[in-house]
């Protein structure tokens, strides 16, 4: 008698446990965001930083401004996949990456940080035409 309760209480606790991973699971797909081929340009270049924004017609996901920090990790490819020197970048130019992190992305926030984690950033052949946006 005193083995089939603790079998019980056993396979209770298994099944709460089973309940919380799979909710668990379940909340981490809801918030979390992959994405790839995602297109901003550039707005600006600084000593340390790279500031992007959203292109002007996107209007949902990735249409703030956004920083990429410039460190020893940073490879930005060409379409032939050469590596691109940061120098050689200029305003208006399309950035490609894929993306894994957080849905939610205020303004300011550094995507290849820690939390957010923007990679493989490729320059598309492609450049903004800053005259037709109105962003010159």
């Amino acid at each position: 008698m005193h083995g089939k309760r603790k079998v019980a209480i056993f396979i209770a606790l298994l099944i709460v446990c089973i309940a919380c991973v799979g909710y668990m699971l379940y909340w981490r797909r809801e918030t979390e965001c992959r994405g790839a081929n995602i297109d901003v340009y550039i707005d600006e270049i600084r000593d340390d930083e790279i500031i992007v924004k959203g292109m002007p017609y996107v209007t949902e996901f990735f249409a703030e401004e956004y920083r990429i920090q410039i460190n020893d990790t940073l490879v930005i490819k060409d379409s032939k996949g050469g590596v691109v020197d940061i120098k050689q970048l200029k305003r208006g130019d399309i950035l490609l990456f894929d993306y894994h992190g957080p849905w939610e992305l205020k303004s300011g926030t550094l995507l290849n940080g820690k939390r957010e984690y923007a990679y493989n950033f490729r320059i598309s052949d492609e450049k903004l035409n800053l005259k037709f946006w109105r962003l010159e």
